[in-house]
C-alpha cells in the first residue's frame, strides 16, 4: 500500500523531465528466497487484522472496480 509521487524538473539542456515514484507505506512479500515446501498454501497474509475485526469472518471475495485502483 502506498501512493504515487510525480516530480518535474528541467535538465541541463532545458528539457522538462518527469519522474514517478512509488512511495510504499506497507509491503507484503509474496514469495521468499527460501524453500517453501513446509508452508501451507493458505498461509499467505501475516498482517494482523484491524482491531475489532474477526480475521476468519473477512470476505475475501470482494470485487475491486476500476475506480478503486489508484493508477
Amino acid at each position: 500500500e502506498g501512493r504515487l509521487q510525480t516530480r518535474q524538473w528541467q535538465d541541463q539542456d532545458g528539457q522538462t523531465r518527469y519522474r514517478t515514484e512509488v512511495i510504499a507505506s506497507d509491503m507484503i512479500m509474496l514469495d521468499g528466497r527460501g524453500a517453501r515446501e513446509n508452508i501451507p498454501d493458505d498461509d499467505f497474509d501475516h498482517r494482523p487484522a484491524p482491531r475489532g475485526v474477526n480475521p476468519r469472518a473477512v470476505d475475501r471475495s470482494i470485487d475491486i472496480g476500476d475506480e478503486d485502483i489508484p493508477f
